[in-house]
């Protein structure tokens, strides 16, 4: 429920003619009070209040003008936009993820006194808003790491009390249609949250895998069977970790989405069904539809809930007219063994024998990189087009810190892209390489090396690819024809 909300101009009392017109009768009065209702829906409100003062004013306005008179409010925009509201259907809650699911930190809603899914000491918290598409009862079980105590609420009421260290099942939880909340708590120490697993009880336990093939204008979702599954729900949507829209397929481990927009990511999982309850979803795949020869995004990584420590990282989003291997460290990096709150959402590094290179020629022999593989598709050629990266170094300043690129194509040897535009300063900082200049890198058959370094750190300094919130933290865009 809501006690107050929407389009507001002035106060409760004392109001100007001016504010009076704006907040009752002007015509933006209507949009704005449907837009907030439309906010409180989607966030999973369900009973809307109105209220009012008596400061309503006791007049009527007739052609822009206050008239004296008595008051119609069935005829004033403010009064329009909530009938319009409350005739239609509400919309479905948006502002969480959607079950049966497997949440990690990415999925985290808000928090209180945590870094990611660590919650440091007493009082802190962290919370998941749980989007139920079907009534049911739900198993929800976690892990944590040792160090503290622990208590969980579903819906605000208490459920578990016990000491972290090890794996955790809740009480089993009926919940209707709608959102949820589940909310995590220190009463004692400082731990880590590991994955939460939200679940129908009595649901298969396998879980299909799901590839995704773009064209233009639609994806084809493809996924392996369940043993005991008597259909599938493919669900997918414009928001990753969902809602979804969920789709029945049968039997059938294929199925054409068609008529999607182009340029547009959608976020795809699928679900294995018996007797009405799901397993939990498929691991969550991205695919952006592309016209033949347009320019797209051959692979993403977004680092957004990563602990850093990861020691090989799959790509968030990669074309299937291209093969993306996993982002992984030259040997002259290491994942880092401190400080780990500097690399959250993003991939950190520290130097294997604590020195860096000061210059390209000096990183590439120290083999301080990040590297990745890309490789055509079967009878398709590449042509990229430019990387763009976000990097982070410990006392970064502008001519000290840098970041640099090589590439090797199979059958070549290793060589240098051309410096990239960017400045270390700050923050995470985007530095960007044209690789559309580059003969090598177009009309490519065959697997390329793109090896990122760093360089520039002082001795035990560290470093590290992402910590940018907004939008990928790698991004390879290119081409891919058939010859």
């Amino acid at each position: 429920m809501t006690y107050e909300h929407g389009y507001s101009a002035g106060g409760d009392s004392g109001n100007s003619p001016l504010q009076d017109y704006a907040k009752f009768a002007a015509p933006q009065a209507r949009r704005s009070v449907i837009e907030a209702l439309q906010i409180f829906q989607e966030s999973g409100g369900r009973t809307p209040t109105f209220g009012t003062y008596s400061t309503w004013p006791l007049a009527e306005y007739v052609e822009g003008k206050l008239q004296e008179g008595v008051l119609n409010s069935a005829d004033w925009p403010l009064t329009q936009g909530m009938d319009e509201m409350l005739a239609r259907l509400p919309k479905e809650p948006a502002n969480g993820a959607q079950v049966p699911a497997l949440l990690g930190p990415g999925q985290v809603a808000l928090g209180l006194g945590a870094s990611g899914t660590r919650l440091e000491g007493p009082g802190s918290w962290i919370s998941y808003n749980l989007l139920v598409p079907r009534t049911g009862t739900y198993a929800i079980s976690l892990t944590s790491t040792e160090g503290g105590r622990l208590r969980a609420c579903v819906n605000g009421v208490d459920v578990l009390q016990a000491a972290t260290g090890q794996p955790h099942s809740l009480p089993p939880q009926f919940l209707t249609q709608g959102l949820h909340n589940l909310r995590l708590v220190s009463t004692g120490g400082t731990f880590s949250v590991g994955e939460v697993t939200v679940a129908q009880a009595g649901a298969l336990e396998g879980r299909p895998q799901l590839a995704l093939a773009d064209g233009d204008g639609r994806a084809t979702a493809s996924w392996t069977a369940v043993p005991g599954a008597s259909g599938y729900l493919l669900g997918y949507g414009t928001r990753p970790g969902g809602p979804y829209t969920l789709m029945p397929v049968g039997s059938a481990r294929e199925h054409a989405l068609e008529g999607l927009a182009n340029g547009t990511i959608y976020h795809a999982v699928v679900f294995a069904e018996k007797d009405g309850l799901l397993s939990l979803p498929s691991p969550e795949k991205s695919v952006k539809p592309v016209a033949e020869g347009g320019v797209t995004e051959l692979a993403v990584w977004d680092f957004q809930g990563l602990q850093g420590t990861e020691p090989s990282i799959e790509p968030t989003l990669a074309s299937s007219r291209a093969t993306v291997s996993p982002l992984v460290r030259g040997a002259g990096f290491l994942p880092p063994r401190s400080n780990f709150h500097f690399f959250a959402n993003g991939a950190g590094a520290e130097a294997a024998d604590n020195t860096y290179g000061k210059t390209l020629e000096e990183a590439v022999a120290g083999n301080d990189y990040f590297e990745f593989t890309v490789t055509p598709a079967p009878g398709r050629r590449l042509g990229l087009q430019q990387l763009k990266v976000y990097a982070f170094f410990q006392n970064a300043a502008a001519g000290k810190n840098q970041v640099g690129l090589t590439y090797h194509v199979e059958g070549g040897s290793p060589a240098p892209a051309p410096a990239a535009v960017g400045s270390a300063a700050g923050g995470p900082a985007p530095f960007t390489f044209d690789l559309a200049g580059i003969p090598a890198l177009q009309d490519l058959a065959v697997p390329v090396v793109l090896r990122i370094h760093l360089f520039g750190n002082g001795p035990y300094e560290f470093c590290g690819l992402g910590g940018h919130s907004q939008g990928p933290d790698i991004e390879l865009t290119g081409t891919s024809a058939r010859p």
